[in-house]
């Protein structure tokens, strides 16, 4: 199952911007609760569950998420990429 979460948590002054939302599945969103995203994936390569390789990667994409660079797919663009 899949959630919403907020890259910077609203606890942490965090917005509901597309800038600050991505897709996570209930169980790392629960365990992320009020760490920011960069901490929490730090986290998860320390725990072995993630590569370096995926770690930078998805270090990577969340900066391009705040600046703006990565944005949602609408459902019409969806339908065209299909």
């Amino acid at each position: 199952m899949r959630c919403l979460d907020h890259v910077v948590p609203l606890a942490r002054m965090g917005r509901n911007s597309y800038r600050n939302l991505v897709s996570s599945c209930v169980e790392c969103n629960t365990q992320k609760g009020e760490t920011v995203a960069e901490d929490f994936l730090r986290g998860l390569y320390r725990d072995g569950r993630l590569t370096a390789i995926e770690l930078t990667g998805r270090l990577r994409a969340v900066e391009a998420l705040v600046a703006g660079k990565l944005r949602p797919m609408l459902h019409s663009q969806e339908a065209k990429n299909e």
